[in-house]
Order: C-alpha cells, then sequence, then structure tokens
C-alpha cells in the first residue's frame, strides 16, 4: 500500500518531479510529501512513474537482433534488424531512414566512420567486407575474400581495420580498398585460427587493439606497425578505449570487464560483473560510466568507470551488443536477443545516471 511516509522515503526528499514534460512539486521543506500529491495521482502520474521502464523499443523485430551503432551526429543509428537489408534507422522514432543495397548473406560485424559517409560490414558466404555509401544506401570500396568478425574505421577515415575469422589483423585503406596496398598487422595464434570479435583504433589513430577469443589481447603501433604488448586473459570478446584514450576495457568470458592503461597495457582494475562470459561493453562520451551486457540471461549493467560501483542494473533481456549515444552520456541503444516473438529489436535506454 502507498502511503506519504513510504513515498517520501522513495522520493529521497525531493521536491518536484518532472512527469512528461511538466515539472509538479510534490514536497515541503521538510522533505515530506505535501497536498499537491493527491492531485499527482489524480492524474495518473505518479503510477506510471513507479512502473515506467527505462527503455523504450524504437525498432521492434520479433527476433535476434545483434548489431546496431550510432551514427556520429547521434541522430541515427546503422542496424541490422532482419531480413535482407542492413537499415539506417531514426535513433529517435526508430522510422526507417535508408536502407542498404539488398545482401546476399548476414552480415557479422558493422562499423560508422567517424564522418558519417561510410557504413561498413563484413560478410560470410561470400566472405567480404561491403562499405556502402551512407548518404545513398549504395555499396562502394570493398574488399572479398576476407572473412570479417570485426571491422571498424580509423579516426580519420582514411582506413579501417578488419579482424579476420582465423585470427589475423588487416588494414585497408579508404576510399579505393585495393588489396595491393593492405597492411598485415599480425596474427593471433600460430598454431590455431580463432575469433577475433572486437578491433578498436584509439582516438588519435595511433594504436589499434585487437582481442581475440584464443585469450588474448593484442596492441599495435600503427606508425611502427609492430606488436607493442599481447595480453592474456580469459575469452575476451569485445573492446572500448575511453575518450581521453589512456586507458580501455575488455569484456572476458569469465564474467571480468578488465580495465588496462594505453599504450602500456598495464593491468589497472578488473570489474566483475557476472559468473557468465561478458560479450558487450562500452565507455560513455564523458568517461564516467562503463557499460556492459550483464552474462547469460543478467541483461544491463552500468557502473561507475573509475570506482567499478554497479549504479544500474536490468535483467530479462539479453542485450548483445550496446552502444553510448555519441553527446549524451545517459544514453544508449541495445540489440535484444528474441525471447519471445515480441522481444527482439532495438532498445533505447534513458538512464537514471548522475
Amino acid at each position: 500500500m502507498l502511503t506519504r511516509r513510504r513515498l517520501s522515503g522513495a522520493l529521497g526528499g525531493r521536491k518536484s518531479l518532472t512527469l512528461g514534460w511538466r515539472r509538479v512539486s510534490i514536497g515541503r521543506a521538510d522533505g515530506s510529501v505535501g497536498n499537491n500529491l493527491e492531485a499527482v495521482l489524480a492524474m495518473g502520474f505518479l503510477g506510471k512513474l513507479f512502473t515506467r521502464k527505462p527503455y523504450r523499443v524504437i525498432k521492434r523485430t520479433g527476433y535476434t537482433t545483434d548489431l546496431v551503432m550510432f551514427g556520429p551526429d547521434g541522430n541515427w543509428l546503422t542496424a541490422f534488424v532482419g531480413g535482407d537489408s542492413v537499415s539506417l534507422v531514426d535513433a529517435d522514432s526508430g522510422a526507417v531512414v535508408r536502407s542498404l543495397s539488398t545482401l546476399k548473406a548476414l552480415p557479422q560485424c558493422l562499423a560508422v566512420s567517424p564522418d558519417g559517409k561510410w557504413v561498413a560490414g563484413g560478410v560470410i558466404d561470400p566472405n567480404a567486407v561491403i562499405v556502402w555509401d551512407a548518404r545513398t544506401g549504395q555499396p562502394g570500396p570493398g574488399v572479398t575474400h576476407v572473412w570479417a568478425d570485426s571491422v571498424e574505421f580509423s579516426p580519420d577515415a582514411k582506413w579501417f581495420a578488419v579482424g579476420e575469422h582465423g585470427g589475423t589483423v588487416y588494414l585497408f585503406p579508404m576510399p579505393a580498398a585495393t588489396s595491393d596496398k593492405t597492411i598485415t598487422l599480425g596474427t593471433h595464434s600460430e598454431k590455431y585460427a580463432r575469433d577475433v570479435p572486437a578491433v578498436k583504433f584509439s582516438p588519435d589513430g595511433a594504436f589499434l587493439i585487437s582481442a581475440s577469443v584464443n585469450g588474448t589481447v593484442r596492441i599495435w603501433n600503427l606508425s611502427t606497425r609492430a606488436e607493442v604488448k599481447c595480453l592474456q586473459m580469459a575469452e575476451p570478446h569485445d573492446l572500448a578505449i575511453s575518450p581521453s584514450g589512456k586507458v580501455f576495457a575488455v569484456a572476458c568470458g569469465d564474467g571480468h570487464v578488465r580495465v588496462f592503461n594505453l599504450p602500456g597495457g598495464q593491468s589497472l582494475r578488473a570489474i566483475k560483473i557476472s559468473d557468465d562470459r561478458i560479450c558487450s561493453v562500452a565507455i560513455s562520451p564523458d568517461g564516467k560510466w562503463l557499460a556492459s551486457d550483464g552474462g547469460g540471461r543478467n541483461g544491463l549493467v552500468v557502473t561507475e568507470f573509475e570506482s567499478g560501483r554497479r549504479v544500474f542494473e536490468s535483467d530479462g533481456h539479453v542485450n548483445r551488443y550496446l552502444t553510448f549515444h555519441p553527446c549524451d552520456s545517459t544514453v544508449l541503444v541495445t540489440a535484444c536477443n528474441a525471447l519471445e516473438k515480441d522481444d527482439g529489436g532495438v532498445r533505447r535506454w534513458n538512464l537514471p545516471l548522475r
């Protein structure tokens, strides 16, 4: 039963609430609930406040959605939402802005260039990386005979990196991704081939980090094309580099997110998220928050990046991919598993972070 005392404690002494587009006065100077509460209840706002979900589905698919990424201005997303195409969708409404050219195979990875002009996607059968013009939806330069587990554009959009299924890391030039200019940085294993599910450029473009599920994370110096460091850890599945470029986080198969400095690769801390493997990780644009999938079916977890203190958790959906809004550290989107008919899709989260 809702009582004034219980509501007063739940509201934490706040004297007003933002309800939709309105700000309603509800408290007295001493922190207790004021008489205007009856008006709020009568309008039905308080009930909605206490039951409101922290996300809304902006693109419902009814099946698993694996890939989603913000464009550089945060106004649109690129996402694979089923069928035979990758779509650019409005980041607020989910309306399709443009569909990229029809695919003959499912994309395994996606990347958006920092200038928003290009979208790259790795497909299999046939193995290739397709690069679309984001303004027209038509394919531009690309590469064939490469099975890409991951792809990422450089900060100046002059190159894109590919983590290849056999364990090799490549650099391809833009806009003409010709094979004779391909740079092979190295491989994650000489003995056996394993996936390379993540490649990330540092913000200044000086370094590339790659992760392989064979248990290695490698830091590459792009000016010398030499390996700086090889780190060993439990099944790294994803990477995120801080906006400052001084540290990076790794989502690991033992349920931890591990944080290292860059470029030295010294271990700074390990944040325990789950008992299951962590597949996705992201750092907010202000560098304050770290988001990850919760492992297994434990949903979404957000912690303070420096302390590791858990500040938000939501369960019930497997968030296979997540990314922060490039300009708003309280907004992120996730691509979700289809656990039930209407579960799969893209969710936009407005997080209560302070």
